[in-house]
């Protein structure tokens, strides 16, 4: 998602996350120097749902960052924000 020009970051499910993006690459540089960004980005979302109101979830330090776009990318991953609800359960019950 860090790659703005290309990548996770052009798919239409993830529309808005430039935003995100955004204040992340802000936290990084000034006080998370040491923390991968692919781990940035995991730690920002246990505590956006902590923060919703969901459940604690476990986290831990250790993903590395992928080079460019390119290497980032898994095609089919995402759901499709066109289709249903069956789609959504589909890609996300597979994981």
């Amino acid at each position: 998602m860090r790659h703005a020009e290309g990548g996770e970051s052009k798919f239409a499910a993830n529309n808005g996350l430039d935003v995100a993006r955004e204040l992340l690459s802000l936290i990084k540089d000034g006080v998370a120097k040491d923390i991968s960004n692919a781990d940035l980005w995991v730690l920002a979302a246990v505590v956006a749902t902590k923060e919703m109101g969901g459940p604690d979830i476990k986290f831990r330090l250790g993903r590395t960052d992928a080079e460019n776009h390119e290497a980032s990318v898994e095609d089919g991953r995402l759901p499709d924000a066109l289709k249903g609800a069956d789609h959504l359960r589909e890609i996300f019950g597979r994981m």
